[in-house]
């Protein structure tokens, strides 16, 4: 008897140590389960890549059309001619010239309205053959870019009640606002250059919106584009301080993002680095041309981010 007794009471201490095992475990799990939940991150809505990736297309087709005009007019610039040729041609007109009188003399017997019908059939064909070889100056198609703007009304039409859903400050939802809606103004009053500068601040709400989300990239690298691009815009300006002070914020942005990297690609990472030195340079020393291209390279380089 006794000893069903220390069985039994053996049976019951069993059970006993592995319920309290099993309620233990249970215990050091939920907090992580629950850590997991609070921690984690959505995939950003649809309709917030849509208006960044809307938003990128305005930017980069203003600049595109830039770079061929600026490329045409590159190449319509002539070196002038040394003064020795400058001397040697002013003869040759001359006497050009003292032969055209000499023929002149020679055909006064032909007919005045015969020299005026040639006259006129050889300026116009010199003005046919100019327009002919002049290239076209390149244009905005506004048509696609009005597309676009429309495509941003309609998605964040959609995002607005996830953003404030979401947490995004009353501030930034009215100023999103207020820049798309003085986008829109300035791409149906075609002025291009306040269309690109409203494009960019329009741009610079996504980093702050993407900070909610899940990212591989970190919205740091966006705000590294928008702050690039308005360098750029500030140096066209001639308007220098400004731009300098912005190359602070490229710095911290660039280090936030890097601490913020999911996976680190150090060539890369090196890469930027030089390219923001390059163009932290350029900008010191107030050169809008090099600025430009270094600002380009910087650009492509964070493109690369994954």
């Amino acid at each position: 008897m006794n000893r069903r007794l220390c069985m039994t009471a053996k049976c019951i201490a069993l059970m006993i140590s592995l319920c309290v095992i099993i309620s233990s475990c249970s215990l050091f799990k939920r907090p992580e389960q629950k850590s997991a939940q609070t921690d984690g991150k959505k995939e950003p809505p649809k309709s917030l890549t849509l208006m960044e990736q809307e938003t990128e297309k305005i930017i980069k087709s203003i600049e595109d059309v830039r770079k061929e005009r600026e490329k045409l007019q590159r190449e319509q610039m002539k070196p002038s001619e040394p003064e020795g040729e400058q001397k040697q041609g002013g003869l040759v007109r001359q006497n050009e010239q003292q032969e055209q009188n000499d023929q002149g003399q020679n055909q006064q017997g032909q007919g005045q309205e015969e020299q005026d019908q040639k006259q006129q059939g050889e300026k116009g064909q010199q003005k046919q053959e100019r327009q002919t070889q002049q290239p076209k100056t390149p244009l905005l198609n506004w048509n696609q870019i009005e597309k676009s703007i429309e495509s941003i009304h309609s998605a964040w039409n959609s995002f607005e009640p996830d953003a404030i859903v979401e947490g995004v400050s009353p501030e930034d939802i009215s100023g999103f606002e207020d820049q798309l809606n003085t986008l829109t103004e300035h791409i149906m009053s075609r002025v291009e250059e306040e269309t690109l500068t409203s494009a960019n601040e329009l741009y610079s709400y996504f980093p702050e919106f993407l900070n909610l989300y899940k990212h591989k990239q970190p919205p740091e690298i966006k705000k590294m584009r928008f702050l690039t691009r308005q360098i750029l815009l500030y140096g066209q300006q001639d308007n220098w301080p400004e731009a300098k002070a912005l190359i602070v914020d490229i710095r911290k942005a660039w280090q936030t993002a890097k601490a913020r990297m999911q996976k680190k690609d150090e060539a890369l990472n090196k890469k930027i680095d030089a390219a923001i030195q390059d163009f932290a340079y350029v900008v010191d020393n107030e050169k809008i041309s090099l600025a430009q291209l270094k600002g380009q390279i910087l650009l492509k380089n964070l493109d690369q981010i994954k």
